[in-house]
């Protein structure tokens, strides 16, 4: 049983780094999204839907490469079709209101962290694998996404220092898993190595 698992996992993470791909351009779109003058919810929602669009293309591009592997791996498709959708209308309509820009973005945050802490579960299961970073930046991630819901007056107030951060928090997860599914992938490579 165990056994399969471990197969499995190796070969889904395959595009391990698409996810790495993902998460600097979510890094480098935070930290233009922090840089903008405040107010310029303008050029905050081109930054947004641009980054948005890019990530969920290699979202689904991975989940596809990895659609033998991984169970019912057309839900895993959902988030990323749903992100480039409001992406594409983000684009299209850049006077988008800030609430809808905040809204997405905390729900994306949601889904981000619920999705980091159940890889980091999966990961635990392999010796070594580092899942406790893993695991401790999808509860962060809940808090952000919380802290987005309860106070949306605040947020409002902040919306360009919350979805820099946001962008830079989603970057950092992405990296984060694909950096540690990088590392399994070679230490059972190394293992199946040395067992033949």
């Amino acid at each position: 049983m165990l056994s399969g698992f471990v197969e499995n996992l190796k070969n889904s993470c395959k595009n391990w780094w698409l996810l790495l791909i993902l998460g600097i351009l979510c890094i480098i779109a935070g930290i233009a999204v922090l840089c903008s003058p405040a107010g310029g919810t303008v050029a905050i929602a081109i930054i947004l839907s641009i980054a948005l669009i890019v990530g969920s293309i290699l979202g689904i591009i991975f989940v596809i490469s990895n659609r033998k592997e991984i169970p019912a791996w057309g839900w895993n498709l959902v988030l990323p079709i749903l992100v480039l959708i409001a992406g594409i209308i983000l684009l299209c309509n850049t006077g988008a209101s800030v609430v809808f820009v905040l809204c997405f973005f905390a729900v994306g945050i949601l889904f981000q962290a619920v999705e980091t802490i159940c890889v980091s579960i999966s990961m635990s299961k392999v010796e070594g694998s580092g899942w406790g970073w893993t695991l401790a930046l999808g509860i962060i991630g809940l808090l952000i996404a919380f802290t987005l819901f309860a106070n949306p007056l605040f947020s409002m107030i902040m919306v360009s220092v919350f979805a820099g951060i946001s962008l830079l928090f989603a970057g950092i997860e992405s990296i984060a898993v694909s950096v540690q599914l990088s590392k399994m992938r070679s230490a059972m490579k190394k293992e199946e190595a040395e067992n033949k």
